[in-house]
């Protein structure tokens, strides 16, 4: 009796050896590597926006704007394309695993390139949310190859994360 009763108490409280949830859980990450990049057609609109997508992973400014068309980066630039995807939309976009699901050609010198992408978000340590996003990215034929048109998606990603970031700091901080 005096075992069950110390076995009991023993079990009694609250565990404090859990881990707190990670900030940067790397099990998360959903890198696009090189090899994936190179099994889709050279030059085509498909293998632009994973290169933008693993360049945008890695937060390198200047080749990633560069996949754009001239309106688009003069858009970017606008919207201080270097912070947004150094803070928010870099970090936030390891986590995303894209698949090209299917490319479109409206006309000769543009493309749809449709996606579905799934995010990893850690909870804790060993437990994820998944969820599934589609996407379209718009791609124009220039005399540099294909090229993103329309920033749009970056630009208001970038403007959800600052403003998801800025209510998490402040909830924190009150």
């Amino acid at each position: 009796m005096g075992v069950a009763a110390a076995l009991a108490l023993a079990s009694c409280g609250t565990d404090t050896g859990v881990a707190p949830q990670p900030v940067d859980n790397s099990a998360t990450l959903s890198l696009v590597s090189r090899a994936e990049i190179v099994r889709t057609p050279p030059n085509s609109p498909q293998r632009t926006v994973l290169t933008w997508w693993r360049l945008a992973q890695f937060t390198v400014v200047h080749d990633s704007i560069a996949l754009f068309t001239h309106a688009a980066q003069a858009q970017l630039r606008k919207a201080d394309y270097a912070g947004v995807l150094v803070d928010f939309v870099g970090p936030w976009i390891r986590n995303g695993r894209p698949q090209v699901q299917r490319v479109e050609y409206p006309t000769r010198r543009h493309a749809l390139v449709f996606m579905r992408t799934v995010f990893r978000e850690p909870i804790s340590l060993d437990l994820f949310h998944v969820e599934a996003t589609p996407l379209a990215l718009s791609l124009d034929l220039t005399r540099h190859g294909w090229r993103l048109s329309d920033p749009t998606w970056v630009i208001d990603r970038g403007k959800s994360l600052h403003s998801a970031s800025v209510i998490t700091t402040t909830t924190t901080h009150t």
